[in-house]
């Protein structure tokens, strides 16, 4: 197989900026008696599992399911594509 390495380097140094992007996020929370509540967290403090809201033009530095709503995600450093790919819920 053949590979261009400064695509790949490049890929890995954009996945690496990406990673460290810190941002609040308004993360629900369930309390013991049911009630829903909106925590305003840093986006450091997510778990797998953990439910929040994206704001328009929001970035998170994870991997996340859209549950509502519809998105345009960047995977040009994963995938190569040069455009912005819309996403839906599942």
């Amino acid at each position: 197989y053949m590979f261009n390495v400064r695509h790949l380097q490049q890929a890995q140094t954009k996945l690496k900026e990406d990673s460290e992007i810190r941002v609040n996020v308004d993360l629900l929370k369930q309390s013991r008696k049911g009630v829903v509540m909106e925590e305003h967290v840093d986006s450091e403090r997510l778990v797998p599992g953990d439910l929040f809201y994206l704001k328009e033009k929001g970035r998170v530095p994870c991997d996340c399911l859209i549950l509502t709503g519809a998105a345009l995600v960047n995977e040009n450093y994963i995938t190569g594509d040069a455009y912005p790919i819309r996403k839906g819920c599942i």
